[in-house]
């Protein structure tokens, strides 16, 4: 069994599974120092332990945030093979320990990818800017100067923390779950129903960024529009508005976000000039 000492000991070894990160076996070396110490443990006999150590310096990756679930799963499988007396069956159970490896590297790098890098990242700079926008920070607009210097400073390190709580989570949680379910090809599959946290963290990323684009469009229209005649606010708000009716059109004929953003700005910027040309005068 695996006790408090040990599994703190593999969980601050886990922030060093990238560390000698190589072309040829990527995350080897280091998923290999995080068990080294465990193997040493279960393996007595030092040919055996050499043996084991090869076993796991074969080609790894996984994200390093989810590699808790294998870490946990690995060592108790390799337990259960010090342990097994019958040759032919231990032959199977290393066979099944690389397969089970593989699988799960594989599945937790998919998992671990879109919810730590697409959703919880993105979420946390988002968290960040709610946090400027209510201290009136959004030096993003040009404009705004903050009334609190604590929410200024305090939203990077929130958001940070929030980050470092959920990374601290699963590496923590995924050590004692991997061990328990030892030998399961979907271990840690089970912990939770993945897609429909990403789905719910995709709802929750949405209403964000809804809210905070909404203030910016609130905040331009007042620089844009309030100081000007109800005739000239009507008239630039139709310009942009023709200048981004242009995107569907572009897109339809395959071209990129890039093309698109440029012709906005193009179709903007010669309007604007034109209008200057023949004498009208246009407020920006």
């Amino acid at each position: 069994m695996i006790d408090t000492k040990n599994r703190i000991c593999l969980f601050f070894r886990s922030f060093f599974i990238q560390c000698g990160w190589n072309f040829e076996g990527l995350q080897n070396i280091g998923f290999c120092y995080v068990v080294s110490h465990w193997l040493e443990r279960v393996w007595g006999d030092e040919d055996k332990l050499k043996k084991s150590f090869l076993r796991h310096l074969e080609v790894f990756n996984t994200q390093p945030h989810m590699s808790g679930f294998i870490i946990g799963n690995v060592c108790s499988v390799e337990e259960m093979l010090s342990a097994e007396e019958d040759a032919a069956r231990k032959e199977k159970m290393e066979a099944g320990l690389k397969t089970i490896k593989k699988a799960l590297a594989s599945s937790f790098a998919s998992i671990g990818d879109r919810l730590i890098w697409g959703r919880i990242y993105p979420l946390t700079t988002i968290v960040c800017l709610l946090m400027w926008l209510g201290s009136g920070f959004y030096f993003w607009l040009g404009a705004g100067s903050s009334n609190s210097k604590l929410f200024v400073a305090g939203g990077p390190v929130f958001s940070v923390f929030i980050f470092a709580a959920v990374s601290l989570y699963f590496r923590w949680k995924g050590i004692g779950y991997g061990y328990k379910c030892a030998g399961n090809v979907s271990c840690g599959l089970d912990l939770m129903n993945w897609n429909k946290t990403l789905s719910r963290l995709n709802f929750a990323g949405f209403v964000l960024c809804f809210l905070i684009s909404l203030f910016s469009c609130w905040e331009v229209f007042e620089a844009a529009f309030a100081s000007l005649p109800p005739s000239w606010a009507i008239f630039k708000m139709l310009l942009v508005v023709s200048s981004f009716a242009l995107a569907p059109v572009i897109l339809k004929r395959k071209r990129t976000f890039l093309s698109v953003t440029g012709a906005v700005f193009g179709f903007s910027f010669v309007a604007v000039l034109i209008l200057r040309v023949v004498g009208v005068r246009v407020l920006w």
